[in-house]
């Protein structure tokens, strides 16, 4: 096939020009690594290591399991967190919460974190 497109007579299949829709997240269940790193409960919920590693397998086999290689190291972390948020939203907690990057802001400078602790 791509002989064909290197030569003229070959047609590609046509892709969006935009990113893919939230809903369709190709992580292979491999977003919980910050979930299960800070506040999983794999106490009562147990984690299917082995079909995690195929997932990303079959996503990519190589890349798949250098991002699978990532969560295993949260198997073994122990540190959890000191207070739940359980709501509703207008409830104070008895610790400060900083929230230094989310999903849509992954890159929250330092001194805006530090200015916001200040505060």
């Amino acid at each position: 096939r791509l002989q064909q497109l290197m030569q003229g007579n070959g047609t590609a299949t046509p892709t969006p020009d935009a990113n893919d829709p939230p809903l369709s997240c190709r992580g292979a269940d491999m977003e919980f690594m910050m979930y299960l790193g800070n506040d999983g409960d794999t106490a009562n919920h147990a984690i299917d290591w082995v079909g995690a590693f195929q997932d990303g397998k079959n996503i990519s086999p190589i890349a798949g399991v250098l991002l699978f290689s990532n969560a295993l190291t949260l198997k073994y972390r122990t540190t959890r967190p000191v207070e739940r948020v359980t709501g509703p939203g207008a409830t104070p907690l008895k610790n400060k919460l900083l929230l230094l990057n989310n999903k849509w802001d992954a890159a929250t400078p330092l001194r805006w974190a530090q200015a916001t602790a200040e505060q």
